[in-house]
């Protein structure tokens, strides 16, 4: 997915998204696993498919489109994408409840 996105847009909040912070927290290895890249590859599938349905291009998605999108990822039956989404879902409950790693 990031790399979809990173490849398809530009603009602020992208340079946001993957400002040189984030990308020397992936680079270590953080948060990028296999349950991660599995989760990636099905979003890039769903959002490939999606594009190809409407006949549009990532250059040509809109907000609403982007909404439309994130609302079939959060609803998505494969199990690459919603034990992901279940996962992410779970660790931010446990930190909104106990806080940081101490290092935010």
């Amino acid at each position: 997915m990031k790399e979809f996105f990173k490849n398809a847009t530009s603009g602020p909040l992208i340079q946001r998204l993957y400002s040189r912070r984030r990308q020397k927290w992936l680079g270590h290895g953080y948060g990028y696993d296999t349950p991660h890249r599995l989760y990636d590859d099905a979003v890039g599938e769903l959002v490939t498919e999606y594009m190809r349905d409407r006949g549009i291009t990532a250059q040509q998605m809109t907000v609403p489109h982007a909404r439309e999108v994130i609302e079939l990822i959060m609803k998505s039956p494969d199990p690459r994408i919603k034990n992901f989404v279940k996962m992410i879902h779970t660790l931010h409950r446990f930190f909104r409840r106990h806080g940081g790693r101490g290092n935010e």
